[in-house]
């Protein structure tokens, strides 16, 4: 309900990278570390099929017959050094061209800057986002393996293909209060500058369990300190910092923590801060953009947005703060308004 890149995939099931505030490492430890290899052949045949679906009935089947933008790197990164044997991904990025599927490809490597892969890449068709933490080189050295391109490169990539009409964007998640600063934030938007790339986004940390037992074996990391700086009400003045500095540096920001991105409207149709052609809409961005363009927004508005992908159901309940796993307008300070919500007061635009 959250993410308008709910159609994902992934080339190899386990991402050897393994970094260590990657919160989907704690499937490899569940379910174990050997490296599964999709099947290009199998996803053709299937996007094949549901494209011929005149009758979709599952979220699934929903996305194919609409042919979503595809986000490619969902749980495992699309180059790990064993691409090099199994060629998945390349198999996967020659069945999206073959059909002309919009793909949003996230990766921390610089492989798809380099033959067969370039090929297979059009602008239009093709977003291309890299992830890099606002640490960069001290993040690279505390959090990610030696083998994985340094930040640096992973800019210049993406400078590289956007001079080509590539609308490319850095995912910077998480950001660690506590390890991470405000001028950690400054010094990440000037590299950005530097390399002529304009759009990011922001979260903080998916602390679980998992991940702060990991976190723990940093050096030089303050679990405790990184454990309340993660709070919402530790969060929520950080974030306030981030988005004004970043609209005072013209750069455009995803930001998926909806609660604590308050009145801020994101400038993108994803919350990774990249526009796709086809995003799924069923979730709380965009119920957001509407509310706060409107004033308001109602559950007519809310069904009028399904697009088959998606629980309505679910949907319903996130909508009107029944289901309290989640977070609804009422966490933002918003009232009923009969079938709908409205803010309490007027709050000047991209303030809390």
């Amino acid at each position: 309900m959250y993410c308008p890149l709910a159609f994902g995939a992934d080339s190899y099931w386990g991402c050897p990278y393994n970094c260590v505030y990657c919160y989907c490492r704690e499937m490899n430890a569940v379910w174990g570390q050997d490296l599964r290899v999709v099947d290009p052949e199998a996803l053709a045949r299937r996007m094949r099929n549901g494209l011929s679906n005149n009758n979709p009935r599952s979220p699934l089947a929903h996305a194919l017959r609409n042919k979503s933008t595809l986000r490619l790197g969902n749980k495992s990164d699309p180059f790990p050094p064993e691409e090099q044997i199994h060629r998945a991904t390349e198999g996967i990025l020659g069945v999206l061209k073959e059909l002309d599927w919009s793909v949003k490809l996230e990766t921390r490597s610089t492989a798809y800057t380099e033959s067969p892969y370039w090929e297979l890449l059009t602008p239009g068709r093709c977003v291309l986002t890299t992830t890099v933490t606002c640490g960069l080189d001290r993040d690279h050295e505390a959090f990610e393996p030696s083998g994985m391109p340094p930040p640096a490169a992973r800019l210049e990539a993406l400078h590289q293909v956007a001079a080509e009409g590539f609308q490319v964007g850095v995912v910077s998640e998480p950001f660690l209060n506590g390890w991470h600063t405000v001028d950690d934030w400054r010094q990440f938007l000037d590299a950005l500058r530097q390399h002529g790339i304009n759009r990011t986004n922001v979260y903080h940390a998916h602390l679980t369990p998992f991940v702060a037992k990991r976190l723990v074996e940093v050096p030089g990391l303050d679990i405790e300190a990184v454990w309340r700086g993660n709070e919402d009400a530790a969060w929520r003045p950080i974030l306030r910092e981030i988005i004004q500095l970043s609209e005072a540096a013209g750069v455009i920001l995803g930001c998926p923590d909806f609660v604590n991105s308050g009145r801020y409207i994101e400038r993108s149709n994803t919350c990774c801060g990249v526009d796709v052609p086809r995003p799924t809409t069923y979730n709380m961005i965009g119920w957001k953009h509407l509310a706060i363009s409107q004033g308001r927004v109602s559950r007519e508005d809310v069904l009028a947005s399904w697009d088959g992908i998606g629980d309505q159901a679910h949907g319903e309940a996130v909508f009107d703060g029944s289901n309290r796993a989640f977070y609804g307008f009422k966490d933002l300070g918003w009232a009923r308004d009969g079938d709908g919500w409205r803010p309490e007061e007027e709050k000047p635009r991209g303030f809390f």
